[in-house]
């Protein structure tokens, strides 16, 4: 899977291993909208993950940097985004 974003940036959620990576993304977990937003028991079962508080730190931590990435977006970007809307 070479276009499996959870690989390249894993380093920003805890506990997300490349192992971990490829099982969330084969069940669909594309985005850190997918991971912050899911069900946390179906991402637990997705990604075998053994604990709801491990489960709850890579949500929280796909939250936080969503939150991140919003606040940092310049207004250039802001612009391109908006007409693509159009």
């Amino acid at each position: 899977i070479t276009n499996c974003w959870l690989i390249v940036d894993r380093r920003s959620l805890p506990n997300i291993n490349e192992v971990t990576s490829k099982l969330l993304y084969a069940e669909g977990y594309n985005s850190l909208e997918d991971i912050a937003f899911s069900d946390p028991d179906s991402l637990a079962k997705a990604g075998n993950m053994k604990s709801g508080e491990e489960t709850l730190k890579i949500q929280t931590a796909a939250r936080l940097a969503l939150k991140d990435k919003l606040e940092n977006i310049t207004v250039d970007e802001e612009s391109e985004i908006e007409s693509q809307d159009s």
